[in-house]
């Protein structure tokens, strides 16, 4: 698909970026944890405070988040493949939030709110869906495409919403464009097409979505949504 998106250079893509973390942060969080977390808190835990009653699972989320991101950082013009991908679930997974951090699922799962069962990963069946993403050009389609694949396939034991948020940005950010970031806003929204797509296995409706409300184009940090209210897009 075509996408549209503002072509920046490096230096002020990673400008943007880097004041989107914590907002970022924020929202990948809220999608995973029951409890929830509000922006205050997130922010506290990002400088290395501990919020008064934090509850420990948020603290080690967000912590996990904030590493995951700092190795984007570092690690920028790393290709995607299998290692990158198994590096991002690991960095998630530390502190004992889930069995075998980083290692691909060896066992069936069941899917909350869904009949889909995922099939058990193979090295060669990851392998070959992350060379079908390499080889496309748009950057904001190349990204949701393996937040899509990685997300339905399931790769990992726990963290595959995280650590296909991570790729998804790994790749975005690869060529300056943008930071994918669903607001707890629309995350009903964001569920249901999930798991419509996960039935389906027809991710159009979701990327459109996703591309609408979650991807912030570079520099402005602003969806397409938000942007042509402004009449800018």
């Amino acid at each position: 698909m075509n996408f549209k998106y503002i072509k920046i250079n490096r230096t002020t893509a990673i400008e943007a970026a880097k004041r989107l973390v914590v907002d970022s942060i924020w929202k990948s969080a809220n999608i995973e944890l029951v409890k929830g977390i509000n922006f205050p808190e997130t922010q506290e835990i990002f400088e290395g405070r501990i919020p008064a009653n934090a509850d420990v699972e948020k603290v080690i989320v967000v912590n996990n988040l904030k590493r995951a991101w700092m190795f984007l950082f570092d690690n920028l013009d790393y290709p995607l493949d299998l290692q990158l991908a198994s590096e991002y679930n690991r960095i998630i997974g530390e502190g004992g939030l889930y069995s075998n951090p980083g290692k691909l699922r060896d066992q069936i799962v069941r899917i909350s709110g869904t009949n889909y069962i995922p099939l058990i990963p193979s090295y060669e069946n990851v392998r070959e869906q992350i060379n079908w993403v390499n080889k496309i050009e748009n950057p904001i389609d190349k990204g949701l495409e393996i937040f899509t694949l990685s997300s339905r396939g399931q790769w990992f034991n726990n963290g595959n919403k995280r650590t296909a948020q991570m790729l998804a940005n790994h790749l975005f950010l690869q060529d300056n464009a943008a930071v994918l970031a669903i607001p707890d806003i629309h995350k009903e929204q964001f569920m249901e097409h999930l798991v419509n797509y996960y039935e389906s296995d027809d991710s159009l409706i979701l990327k459109n979505f996703l591309y609408e409300t979650s991807v912030e184009m570079l520099p402005s940090g602003l969806t397409m949504s938000q942007l042509k209210k402004l009449n800018l897009a």
